[in-house]
């Protein structure tokens, strides 16, 4: 039996993804524009055949969450500051 294959793109998009919620924010959301860019990247290749797409999209989708987190926080304490 051999182990199933992984898409090393899809991989990526999760972790980036994931730590960008831990240390983004000190590091200019950098892991979670590349968690995205990797994500986007990963579906493009599981449309063709290769294996990922699940991974793919959850790293899509904490990448852009989080993005939205930060947006939302952003826009909340330009509205509140005097």
């Amino acid at each position: 039996m051999h182990p199933q294959q992984t898409n090393g793109l899809a991989t990526a998009s999760l972790v980036l993804s994931i730590v960008g919620i831990v240390v983004g924010w000190c590091l200019f959301l950098v892991p979670n524009v590349l968690g995205i860019v990797f994500g986007h990247m990963a579906l493009s290749r599981a449309r063709n055949g290769a294996p990922g797409h699940g991974q793919a999209v959850a790293g899509l989708a904490v990448g852009y969450g989080f993005l939205a987190l930060v947006a939302l926080g952003g826009v909340i304490a330009l509205t509140t500051t005097r």
